[in-house]
């Protein structure tokens, strides 16, 4: 199998895993969410967002994700990259590692 898959598999199972732990309503807006993969590209599509954005650290682990309308992690995402996030580069190694 090859690794695109094996992320997808493990992607999903994430989803699934925080579809039980926190129902289908968005955490941002608290609005139901799709789950239906042919609704990937709507702006209902339900997303994995960070907590703590990867770009400060913050690891692919359940403990830092919560599901969010595509709309609204996009929305988070761009603010948060705009106040937050300092260019790649300037995050020291050891921060990006734990």
């Amino acid at each position: 199998m090859d690794k695109t898959k094996r992320n997808r598999g493990a992607v999903k199972r994430q989803k699934e895993s925080l579809r039980l732990r926190d129902g289908d309503l968005c955490y941002i807006c608290g609005k139901p969410m799709s789950f239906n993969i042919a609704d990937r590209n709507s702006p209902d599509y339900a997303t994995m967002d960070h907590l703590l954005p990867r770009c400060l650290g913050g690891k692919q682990h359940l403990d830092n994700l919560k599901l969010a309308h595509q709309r609204c992690n996009l929305k988070r995402a761009v603010r948060e990259k705009l106040h937050r996030c300092p260019p790649a580069r300037a995050i020291s190694k050891e921060f990006r590692n734990g």
